[in-house]
């Protein structure tokens, strides 16, 4: 062994007393196939050997500190192992920690995991210095721990671990305290993309909590915490939360439709995001069937199938590129003739609409005027006073006002056309065409 590194291995022992692992970590990076406590014993019997031959008790003592056996059994009065001056004692842990690691795992239904962690600094700063004395570069603790960990998981679970693309990660913060790390569990969510019908009005897309508590209970929302009992959210979100023994869920759609209007027709796309679930599968096909059974007459879904992340982007740029098809229950103030409705009609087809935000959402709009076009405007019944009509419109035309005119707001309007007030008085949504749809 060269002269300046034995003194500067006794420097670091002297220093530091780094177990095994820690010291052979600092050359981590040197004759590959070794583990690192391999490589650190292996400098430590080094020298042992040499301390021996020369009589050097203090080079002894020192190597028995940092728990080499050998040094002790030759030493007439040996001093006590000490904990690690690095790790203080972790990575000879780490068969406790996968154990750990894989209770939390062994419940789940996943492919693939990795094991993480995060270090005080005051261990990465001692790492540094050790490497400072010893003029090299190391392995950092943290991959060692991670990897380390990670190949006894594999071994319990009889899993891979996967650092490219996995389903569950797990992270050991051994910030708050080397002894006691917090164990936090990521698990990757499950993607259901899809199309629901809402069959009933006065049902809102999404959970509506309390505007007085906030979702928190009060006298004002009959301790409740919402302002509607249910959502077509929570009627999906519940049965597919079953499904997959998530913990929670989060509802993204294309665009939504008034709390007072139907979605019917084919449907409109959806995705659940199911987060933190236990399973990663299920017979989807059965699911539209339970939802069926259990709230069909209030919202039916269809077309269910697994997806990814990049769904949910995917969904919400539909709502701003995506023709709807509406069929509006119409009520003049008096009795009009069939054809001044249908000459109406006709102007508005292909006509663009400037439609300044409603006054029914200013609260939550900005107060703009928008610029949208009416594609299709036609006549499916009329009598007297009233009519039904069907219109193909841009997304984010507001179809109440396109009817009344809002006064003003909106030109030019259904009202303002046949010269009569006119009010919607029920709308559906009877088809969402996404892009290449409309032939």
């Amino acid at each position: 062994m060269d002269e300046r590194l034995r003194e500067r291995l006794l420097e670091a022992l002297d220093r530091f007393n780094p177990c095994d692992a820690c010291l052979g970590r600092a050359f981590g990076y040197r004759l590959t196939g070794l583990e690192n406590r391999e490589r650190g014993r292996a400098l430590k019997l080094t020298l042992g050997m040499l301390a021996q031959a020369e009589d050097d008790t203090d080079a002894l003592e020192l190597l028995a500190r940092s728990g080499l056996e050998e040094a002790t059994a030759v030493l007439d009065d040996p001093p006590s192992p000490e904990p690690c001056g690095i790790c203080e004692g972790v990575l000879s842990r780490c068969d406790e920690f996968a154990e750990a690691a894989a209770l939390e795992l062994e419940e789940l239904d996943f492919d693939g995991f990795i094991i993480g962690s995060r270090w005080p600094d005051r261990v990465l700063d001692r790492e540094r210095e050790l490497w400072d004395v010893l003029e090299t570069e190391g392995e950092p603790i943290k991959r060692e721990f991670n990897r380390e960990v990670g190949k006894r998981v594999e071994r319990i679970l009889g899993e891979r671990a996967d650092p490219r693309d996995p389903d569950a990660e797990l992270i050991f913060d051994f910030r708050p305290s080397l002894d006691d790390p917090k164990l936090e569990l990521n698990v990757k969510p499950v993607y259901v993309r899809g199309r629901y019908l809402k069959l009933r009005r006065g049902l809102p897309q999404t959970k509506w909590p309390c505007p007085k508590c906030k979702g928190a209970g009060c006298s004002e929302c009959d301790y409740t915490g919402k302002v509607y009992l249910e959502s077509v959210e929570e009627l999906i979100g519940m049965v597919l939360k079953d499904a997959f023994l998530a913990e929670y869920h989060k509802f993204h759609a294309a665009g939504r439709e008034d709390i007072d209007v139907r979605m019917l027709g084919n449907g409109r796309p959806f995705v659940i995001e199911l987060l933190y679930p236990k399973r990663r599968t299920a017979d989807l096909r059965r699911l539209e069937e339970r939802i069926e059974k259990e709230v069909g007459n209030k919202v039916r879904v269809r077309d269910l199938e697994l997806g990814e992340a990049e769904d949910v982007r995917r969904v919400k740029d539909l709502s701003e590129r995506s023709l709807k098809r509406y069929r509006a229950w119409v009520v003049f103030e008096r009795e009009v003739s069939e054809d001044r409705v249908r000459k109406a009609l006709n102007e508005l087809t292909e006509r663009e609409i400037h439609q300044r935000t409603p006054r029914r959402v200013l609260h939550r709009r900005a107060d703009k005027v928008r610029v949208k076009r009416v594609h299709e405007a036609r006549l499916i019944r009329h009598e007297g006073d009233e009519a039904v009509v069907e219109f193909l419109c841009d997304p984010g035309l507001y179809v109440k006002e396109l009817i009344s005119g809002d006064e003003g707001r909106t030109r030019p309007s259904l009202a303002e056309l046949v010269g009569v007030r006119a009010e919607c008085e029920r709308l559906d949504v009877i088809e969402f065409l996404e892009e290449g749809d409309r032939g």
